[in-house]
């Protein structure tokens, strides 16, 4: 169950509370219980998913950084370099992860997305790396 339809029933729940204030008090209170307890559920819900989201990110940032640090050593990045390769890799692996997501993470639907985002951070790899630095890159690159 998604959380928007979570909030959907949540919401149905708000608006049919009119029609229990004529409930006796014991049903009152049993509905009290339930419509509390189902808002637990809920935040609890959207906690989960708010973990889930950061360890993704956290993930993806050491991938990231995993590959910064190794094309440092390989192509001796500046700093300058190093920074705009760390943020290229970022945003590229962010759109490639959002890419298999909006496709039920099944990676072969997604390939074709993914294709386009790794040959169009290449091509801004390109801009970043010294036609030395893009030679060695390109060899380790069809090992």
């Amino acid at each position: 169950m998604h959380l928007q339809d979570i909030k959907e029933l949540l919401l149905m729940l708000i608006s049919n509370l009119n029609g229990f204030h004529s409930l006796k008090a014991e049903k009152s209170q049993l509905i009290k219980t339930l419509f509390f307890s189902s808002f637990i559920l809920i935040i609890s819900l959207g906690i989960c998913n708010a973990q889930t989201s950061t360890v993704s990110s956290g993930k993806l940032n050491a991938r990231t950084e995993s590959i910064t640090s190794n094309l440092k050593t390989q192509l001796g990045l500046s700093p300058v370099q190093e920074e705009k390769v760390k943020n290229l890799y970022q945003e590229s692996l962010q759109q490639i992860q959002q890419a298999v997501e909006s496709n039920n993470g099944n990676k072969s639907v997604a390939s074709d997305q993914i294709q386009t985002l790794i040959q169009q951070r290449e091509t801004v790899l390109q801009t970043i790396l010294t036609p030395k630095q893009l030679s060695i890159y390109n060899t380790a690159s069809r090992k």
